[in-house]
């Protein structure tokens, strides 16, 4: 899967950052989704047990810091740097990149480029890319 971004005309960023999306909004500082019938999946990510939200709405694939720090993975920055805009307006900066995951999921394996961030209820996004 490849990182896709949506070039947006009406952008209010003054600076040369990538704003991707996700069908989110900010709880607490971190991305908390809102529907109860969301479609959910278990998988793995590097060998370690992942809850996986399919989210349609979402630009790329995103796993949680929270998952990152747990299982010690090493991540990369971003550059140049990601903004995720949420359903609610609001932006949250990526803390980095996590290249070339390896995801099992339904009985498939997949090389993911995750971006970093601040997830509440599930270790990983996967979206529409």
């Amino acid at each position: 899967m490849e990182l896709q971004t949506r070039d947006d005309d009406n952008n209010d960023d003054d600076d040369d950052s990538v704003v991707m999306y996700l069908n989110a909004v900010t709880v607490d500082g971190a991305a908390h989704m809102q529907s109860p019938s969301m479609l959910t999946v278990t998988g793995t990510i590097y060998g370690q047990p992942a809850f996986i939200l399919l989210d349609s709405g979402s630009s790329t694939e995103f796993v949680s810091a929270d998952f990152i720090h747990r299982h010690g993975l090493t991540t990369f920055p971003t550059i140049p740097e990601r903004h995720v805009r949420m359903a609610d307006g609001s932006k949250q900066k990526s803390s980095g990149r996590l290249e070339y995951a390896p995801l099992h999921m339904n009985g498939h394996n997949y090389a993911i480029d995750f971006t970093v961030l601040p997830l509440s209820q599930y270790d990983a996004v996967i979206g529409m890319s």
